[in-house]
């Protein structure tokens, strides 16, 4: 419905300047998706519009429509797309001339509940989701944070072919994810074909869009010091395991992957948890192979690379890629010891003897 419409004005006011059919023609979406009838109608009378199909990022235009109304109070807030809630409630901050300010908001529908069923004073008092799913019913606690990332994944994928431009979908993580889930989202995004995929982690940007409730015991971790491999890194600085597994200082002694000793961090002789890693390499192969493979990037000190084809979507021609692994350290020019650490676009080295750093 959405090419015949754009196709019917094309034939009112003109096809698009730039317009080409026998170019568009040949495209994935078109080809892939449309019934023949309507290909026919685009051949005819052109296309008026450039971007017809997409999902748009609704997370705060969907809390300003009129999503529910009971006597004289209306409730503003509808579904954001594709998005499951975010929260029951969060806080959301507001930037002004008069400085910022912090809101606790219960979403629309939630609050529109409440009032109905006459809990205001009920839910007024509590502060966490244990004390709301006391008052509110069961399905109401199906938010992000509770759907797997992987569906989430699998969800997208679904959508993107039926959509003919950009998705905004956000996976939503709790603070204290493991970082071989995150690597494991934008894989499984890759490997599904999907365009593009964003992944949000709690408290990563403080005060933007958060989930209220205790601190967690990572931001304990955040500042503290260890030293590993012969350098000085952070508590929630991404590592990687002899075993090719990526986690952090804070992560690793959790899951006793690790032990300290006087703020120095050692492995522990076998990884408790390796076996339940099937998407990992064996730590003693530096390359998986999943189609044709090209040269591999220069091994860093620690950690491995996937070279691999990227996955055909509906037809479309691949191109060889290397997906270089996340890694922590590489050999300092410097001082020639592997503690050079990327992040946010520098190198630095973390070596207390040597300053060596410059930016990009």
């Amino acid at each position: 419905h959405t090419y015949r419409a754009s196709a019917d004005l094309a034939e009112e006011k003109g096809p698009s300047d730039i317009f080409d059919y026998d170019a568009y023609a040949k495209g994935e979406f078109f080809a892939g998706n449309l019934e023949e009838s309507t290909r026919e109608i685009v051949r005819e009378k052109g296309l008026r519009n450039i971007a017809l199909l997409a999902i748009a990022p609704t997370g705060t235009i969907s809390n300003v429509v009129l999503g529910y109304r009971v006597g004289h109070k209306n409730y503003i807030g509808v579904s954001g797309g594709i998005e499951p809630i975010f929260a029951l409630f969060y806080q959301r901050r507001s930037e002004g001339l008069g400085g910022n300010q912090i809101f606790k908001v219960f979403h629309a529908t939630v609050d529109a509940y409440i009032d109905q069923h006459s809990l205001r004073e009920q839910v007024e008092g509590i502060q966490d989701i244990d004390g709301l799913q006391k008052v509110l019913p069961g399905h109401f606690f199906r938010t992000s944070h509770i759907i797997a990332p992987d569906k989430r994944v699998e969800i997208q994928a679904v959508c993107q072919q039926y959509v003919d431009h950009s998705i905004s979908s956000t996976v939503n993580l709790a603070e204290d994810v493991e970082p071989e889930v995150i690597s494991n989202v934008y894989l499984d995004a890759w490997k599904q074909g999907l365009k593009g995929i964003t992944i949000y982690r709690d408290g990563s940007r403080f005060g933007i869009l958060s989930v209220d409730g205790p601190e967690s015991p990572q931001k304990a971790y955040k500042n503290k010091e260890f030293t590993w491999n012969g350098g000085t890194i952070k508590g929630d600085d991404v590592i990687t395991t002899s075993s090719g597994r990526l986690t952090t200082p804070y992560h690793a002694l959790k899951n006793e992957l690790m032990y300290e000793e006087g703020g120095v961090l050692h492995e522990r002789q076998q990884d408790p948890s390796a076996e339940s890693l099937e998407r990992l390499p064996d730590a003693a192969e530096p390359l998986v192979e999943v189609g044709p493979v090209s040269e591999p990037e220069q091994s860093p000190a620690v950690g491995f690379a996937i070279s691999a084809e990227a996955p055909s979507v509906q037809g479309q021609q691949t191109e060889t890629m290397v997906i270089p692994a996340q890694v922590q350290f590489h050999a300092c020019p410097s001082c020639g010891k592997a503690t050079l650490k990327m992040e946010n676009g520098c190198n630095s080295c973390t070596n207390v003897e040597c300053d060596y750093g410059v930016c990009e």
